[in-house]
């Protein structure tokens, strides 16, 4: 039996995290994971959280302020041990009810059989305004 390639362990988070599996998440993770969410210091779920513990808050955050509604993986690029996905993701904001849309790119890295690092980049205009009732 052949590891996983970096492509697999990625979307295999992404199923994780579709059935709300922040444990099986958590446990993909290396120790000095490193998690990054653009947007705006200090609103909401975003910013940059540091190991497993870290990813774990920012998961917390992440359920304190938003429903995600879909993900959808529209295609994923490898080059070695990094992956780019690209898709689309819908929200609602839990402090309004409103909802938002938009166009996202996630990169990872893989280290071995573990994600070593993730990073986000969305239309965080969206999310604010959602969350503001705008």
């Amino acid at each position: 039996m052949t590891s996983p390639t970096p492509t697999e362990r990625v979307r295999k988070v992404y199923d994780d995290f579709a059935r709300r599996d922040i444990a099986a998440i958590i446990a993909a993770l290396t120790n000095d994971v490193t998690w990054i969410v653009h947007g705006p210091d200090g609103a909401g779920y975003f910013g940059r959280y540091a190991g497993k513990a870290g990813v774990a808050r920012w998961a917390e955050q992440l359920a304190a302020h938003v429903v995600v509604d879909r993900l959808a993986i529209r295609r994923i690029v490898a080059d070695g041990d990094w992956v780019v996905a690209i898709g689309d993701f819908a929200a609602t904001a839990l402090a309004t009810g409103r909802g938002y849309q938009t166009a996202f790119a996630h990169v990872w890295q893989v280290r071995g059989d573990r994600i070593a690092a993730f990073e986000d980049f969305f239309d965080t205009t969206a999310a604010v305004a959602a969350a503001a009732g705008r």
